[in-house]
């Protein structure tokens, strides 16, 4: 369960490599300019788009990397490294697409560093001996299910922003959606895959199944996002996302697995300066466009539509 000082080491680093399916993302968000909005109907249409099939592509190898890391890293760390996949796409859209970056994402970029060493460095092992290891499961299942409910109430907000045609509170229910899928997604794949190594008889059932519900959770994301980048701005569904993924993820290595907050207050200021920071990176890349004068119209035009 993250034991070793060599596994964080790799699974840290394995959580970075995995960020590559953020590029994936901005191929995504390029690939669907000519498209129809996704469905079953337009699926054909999106396969032989070559531009989008290689973002889908290196956005399941990123999660591939990503499902391996979760196997050496607690899951309300490996989140928050996650969201370093924002800088990489911002890097992305800057060498690739052309958008040109300015001071704030280059602080970004280094916000994201410093909070994700300082996560590395705070780093404690999960011991599941002594734990209820079915409690831990049923609470793991118990939260699945209301992280689908809150997908499903979202989608009913999805549909009223788009019979009004509110483009910013689209990016804000696509990105929430996306963002519970892939949290929740790695909490139960995360979850499955370490108790796989301490469990045994019935329990094992459970961690397998926990697992393929996780995985269908994060194979989920993509139909969520692109529903978005159809309509708004892959940059701020991505900043939703991250936020929402890891705001999921720290809540449910916590609170459901039981996963250790750093015993020493040095430690746990570290920690928490690490979470903060992270968060921080992705307001400072996007804060301009996320309190810009649409956006601020998302809550109150959600409170119309409820």
């Amino acid at each position: 369960m993250a034991g070793s000082s060599a596994d964080a080491a790799l699974g840290v680093g394995l959580a970075l490599i995995s960020q590559v399916s953020q590029v994936g993302k901005g191929l995504q968000k390029e690939g669907v300019a000519d498209l129809p909005e996704l469905s079953v109907h337009t699926f054909e249409q999106y396969v032989h788009s070559r531009r989008w099939m290689l973002g889908i592509v290196l956005d399941i190898a990123g999660a591939v990397v990503g499902l391996v890391s979760l196997a050496l890293l607690p899951i309300s760390v490996a989140q928050p490294i996650f969201c370093n996949g924002l800088v990489v796409l911002a890097l992305f859209s800057a060498c690739y697409l052309k958008e040109r970056l300015g001071w704030h994402e280059w602080g970004a970029v280094l916000f994201c560093v410093v909070g994700t060493t300082l996560l590395a460095l705070t780093l404690e092992p999960t011991d599941y001996v002594g734990m209820d290891l079915l409690w831990v499961q049923a609470k793991m299942g118990g939260v699945l299910l209301c992280a689908v409910l809150a997908i499903l109430a979202l989608e009913l907000l999805g549909q009223r922003a788009r019979e009004s045609q509110s483009a910013p509170l689209l990016e804000l229910v696509t990105g929430m959606q996306a963002g519970i899928c892939i949290g929740s997604g790695n909490a139960g794949l995360g979850c499955g895959l370490q108790l796989l190594r301490v469990g045994e008889g019935f329990t094992l059932v459970i961690a397998v199944s926990l697992m393929l519900v996780g995985l269908a959770f994060t194979s989920a994301h993509p139909i969520f996002a692109n529903r978005g980048y159809k309509v708004g701005r892959v940059v701020i569904i991505t900043a939703y996302l991250s936020l929402v993924s890891l705001a999921t993820g720290v809540f449910m290595g916590h609170f459901v697995l039981g996963e250790p907050w750093p015993s020493e207050a040095r430690a746990s200021a570290m920690r928490v300066a690490g979470l903060v920071t992270i968060a921080a990176s992705i307001f400072v890349l996007n804060g301009s466009e996320m309190c810009d004068f649409r956006s601020h119209k998302v809550f109150r035009k959600c409170a119309e539509l409820v």
